[in-house]
C-alpha cells in the first residue's frame, strides 16, 4: 500500500477544508463517466451487494459510492437514507487513494475525521471501512463501505478479504453493465 503522501495531491475547498486527490483525477473521472452509472436508478444487483455486506459484517449501514468531481454519489445503500454528499465531507474521498481496504476504527479519535459532519453531526458515525472499487485497469472509481455508530477496534484479515471480494464483484457488475450498454448502443446504430 502506498503512503498518503505519495498517493495524494491536496485540494482546497470552501472553508479551507482539504481532502486527498488522486494523481490521475482527470482520467479517473473520465473512466467513471464512461461507466454511465452516475445518477441512475437503483438496481437490484447493487442493492443486494450493499445488503449482503451489511448483514455479513453485522453493521447497520453500507454504501456503494462513486466519487465524482465534487460529490459522493450512492449507487446502493443499506440501512441509511443517503443519495449523495459533498465529496469534501466523505470518508470515501480518502478511500479512492488506497489500493487496499481503508479502516477507521473510531472516527471520533481520528484527526482526519473527528470534526467531520458525519461524525460530529446527526449521523454520529464512529466506524468506517471502505474497499476501493478498482477497475481491471487499476482505476479507483469509488468504494464499498461499511458504517456504524459504534467504534469497532478489530477488522480481521479474513474480513478484509471478504469485503475486497464484494468490491471486486461490484466492479465486475459495473463492467458487465457498461459492456451491455455499449452492445445495445452498437445494435441500435446497426439498425439505423
Amino acid at each position: 500500500m502506498r503512503s498518503m503522501a505519495q498517493a495524494e495531491i491536496m485540494m482546497e475547498n470552501q472553508g479551507g477544508v482539504s481532502f486527498p486527490m488522486p494523481e490521475n483525477e482527470d482520467f479517473r473521472l473520465e473512466v467513471l463517466r464512461s461507466h454511465e452509472i452516475l445518477n441512475t436508478q437503483p438496481e437490484a444487483q447493487f442493492d443486494r451487494i450493499a445488503r449482503l455486506a451489511a448483514v455479513h459484517f453485522g453493521v447497520p449501514m453500507s454504501v456503494i459510492a462513486m466519487i465524482d468531481a465534487d460529490r459522493m454519489w450512492c449507487k446502493a445503500v443499506s440501512g441509511v437514507d443517503l443519495k449523495e454528499a459533498p465529496r469534501k465531507d466523505t470518508f470515501c474521498a480518502h478511500t479512492i487513494n488506497e489500493t487496499d481496504v481503508m479502516i477507521v476504527p473510531d472516527a471520533a479519535k481520528d484527526s482526519r475525521f473527528k470534526d467531520n459532519p458525519f461524525v460530529a453531526g446527526q449521523f454520529g458515525l464512529r466506524f468506517y471501512v471502505g474497499a476501493p472499487l478498482i477497475t481491471c485497469e487499476g482505476t479507483v472509481l469509488g468504494a464499498l463501505c461499511l458504517l456504524d455508530t459504534y467504534p469497532r477496534p478489530f477488522f480481521s484479515p479474513e474480513d478484509r478479504r471478504y469485503l475486497t471480494d464484494l468490491a471486486e464483484v461490484t466492479v465486475d457488475l459495473m463492467e458487465m453493465r457498461r459492456a451491455l450498454l455499449t452492445d445495445v448502443r452498437d445494435d441500435m446504430y446497426i439498425l439505423d
